[in-house]
């Protein structure tokens, strides 16, 4: 990954972080329209209102642009973020309220050097040279050498002019010569006829449509004005044999609801070569229902028998720890926690008791010991040294050498404390 681009990568996952916080706050918020209103203000500030140059700048398609703006279509969070990048606009102030927000974006300029802000001065000059053209340009023409989108705004600018440019290019438009009604045959029709008989004998036919396109026609509709009975035949051959194929998807998902356990909707729909399983909740809704009942039986059943399994580890002893009871069962510990949050943290929290009474007990035991280790020492005349009092330790006993010092230090502190009275 290049510098820029691991760059830009940062920064969107910082973005992301930002909208994750700022989440809450927005839930119950008018995202769609916050996002209409400030995204106009921002393709007004950084290119006068220029959506055509702003796409093209900041590399987000034209027509998805115009969808957010007219907030018919919401957009593809990396495509937001993306074009959020290009303006250095964060994507929480994008949909944040529009009346607490100003954009000041500086006026962008593109790598090919087209400058993107057009003074009306500059767009009246272009629409006066434009009146001199032969042949006369539309308006829409005249606006994409400037970089709009449409040809509004050169209305808005100099509508005068711009109506006599429409004018010119509507008569020009209709002093051409008259085309010929039928354009010219791209396939001879005897040639025409054995591709159709030919597809028709074929176990698997080549739809009419796409004969028209391999043969040069933008579509079959003069095919079938030519030849209707060859193309009505080839038709329901193709639609038989979908039928048959869609017949035994149907057994497939028969046999698929006896499996145990249930395959998913999105893995049958991958087995039968579908995209999605929408596919099968379109052509088979009864199926699809009761796949989808029986997958949520199983489910249940596998949450409740992992309730069971659970309850039974928090009753065992020693108190296994959460990560050794998933290895047993087969499952990731974040899927316990999701499942049976509750249940999780009391077998951890059992488990923690348990080692914290068991290390106490067992430090009670060294103390017990060490104290008696030492007396001895010291009856023989011995000096009590921690390395000494860890060899003549018992094999179970605890040897960390800071537990074991301050044991030591306690029994010394100790018989000291009796000899003094």
């Amino acid at each position: 990954m290049s510098e820029s681009d691991f760059k830009r990568e940062i920064w969107i996952a910082e973005s992301i972080g930002d909208l994750l916080v700022e989440a809450p706050r927005l839930k119950g918020s008018p995202l769609r329209e916050h996002l209409r209103t400030n995204l106009s203000a921002c393709i007004e500030s950084a290119t006068s209102g220029n959506l055509l140059a702003f796409a093209d700048i900041t590399q987000t398609s034209r027509g998805a642009l115009r969808y957010w703006v007219s907030g018919r279509h919401r957009p593809q969070l990396g495509a937001l973020l993306r074009m959020c990048y290009q303006i250095g606009v964060p994507v929480t102030q994008l949909l944040g309220d529009p009346a607490a927000t100003d954009f000041n974006i500086a006026p962008l300029r593109d790598d090919r050097g087209i400058q993107t802000r057009r003074r009306s001065a500059e767009v009246r000059l272009a629409l006066e040279s434009a009146l001199a053209e032969e042949p006369p340009p539309s308006v829409t023409e005249v606006a994409r050498r400037l970089h709009f989108a449409r040809g509004e705004r050169l209305y808005q600018i100099d509508r005068a002019r711009s109506e006599i440019i429409a004018g010119r290019h509507r008569a020009a438009l209709r002093a051409l010569p008259a085309q010929a009604s039928r354009p010219p045959r791209k396939c001879e029709r005897p040639k025409m006829k054995r591709i159709l008989e030919k597809s028709l004998a074929r176990e698997c036919p080549v739809s009419v449509t796409e004969i028209a396109v391999q043969n040069g026609y933008s579509n079959a509709g003069s095919i079938r004005l030519e030849f209707p009975d060859l193309c009505r035949s080839i038709g329901r051959k193709i639609a038989q044999l979908k039928k048959a194929e869609m017949n035994a998807n149907g057994e497939v998902m028969k046999a698929a609801l006896r499996e145990d356990p249930p395959a998913t909707a999105g893995q049958l729909a991958g087995r039968l070569g579908f995209s999605s399983p929408g596919v099968l909740a379109r052509n088979f809704p009864a199926l699809y229902t009761a796949l989808l009942a029986r997958r949520k039986a199983h489910e249940e059943a596998q949450r409740m028998q992992l309730h069971s399994d659970l309850t039974r580890a928090l009753a065992e002893n020693p108190a296994p720890t959460v990560p050794h009871v998933c290895e047993r069962l087969g499952i990731s510990t974040s899927w316990v926690y999701c499942q049976h949050g509750d249940l999780a943290r009391a077998i951890a929290a059992r488990h923690l008791k348990e080692r914290v009474e068991s290390r106490e007990q067992r430090r009670g035991l060294l103390r017990i010991e060490v104290s008696a280790i030492v007396k001895d020492m010291l009856g023989r005349g011995e000096h009590s040294v921690q390395a000494r009092v860890r060899k003549m330790l018992s094999a179970h006993s605890l040897k960390a050498r800071r537990m074991l010092g301050q044991c030591v230090s306690e029994v010394m502190s100790e018989l000291q404390a009796e000899h003094l009275r």
